[in-house]
């Protein structure tokens, strides 16, 4: 009698085992994140920033927000409006409007191109934009649009150094 005894909790322990492991299988298995599943709440997320917008629109929406061209003196300047950081240099320092060489994600790059600048003579800084993260290169700054826009489309005349000149455009500072 004893040895059925022993028996029975020893066949109960098994199933009681059996049942726990089946229980964490399940919650394993239901609880992960698919990729279908993260697809399916990125596409929701997306289609709830453009709601109600057709994607040719939205696609026409940004490319003019990107492009903000301006009439200066006749002709079409890139002018963008941004609330920029001050890297290394005083706000009695800068300027208005400024002619912008290049953007980099790291501020040891923008410096070093800064510093490349003012050996050749420019009167370059860094400004900040925190909402893309980037640094950018001022290659000249100016009191006016007039000003700015002349030198940008001079720039190949006046800057000597071998970097690219064909993406120039003017950060007009609003702080």
């Amino acid at each position: 009698m004893k040895l059925l005894k022993m028996k029975f909790i020893a066949n109960g322990s098994h199933v009681g085992a059996l049942a726990l492991a089946l229980m964490a299988l399940m919650m394993f298995t239901s609880c992960h994140t698919t990729e279908e599943n993260y697809r399916a709440s990125y596409e929701l997320a997306a289609n709830k920033t453009k709601e109600g917008v057709g994607a040719d629109t939205y696609a026409k929406i940004v490319a003019e927000q990107r492009r903000n061209t301006d009439v200066v003196n006749g002709d079409s300047v890139r002018i963008v409006a941004h609330f920029v950081g001050l890297i290394d240099v005083e706000k009695a320092q800068t300027k208005r409007y400024n002619v912008v060489l290049r953007g980099f994600k790291q501020v040891v790059n923008a410096r070093s191109m800064r510093d490349r600048l003012i050996k050749e003579g420019h009167n370059s800084y860094v400004l900040y934009y925190e909402k893309e993260k980037l640094y950018y290169v001022i290659i000249e700054a100016f009191d006016t649009r007039e000003g700015a826009a002349d030198f940008l489309h001079n720039a190949k005349s006046r800057v000597k150094m071998n970097v690219p000149l064909d993406n120039l455009w003017i950060l007009e500072k609003i702080n």
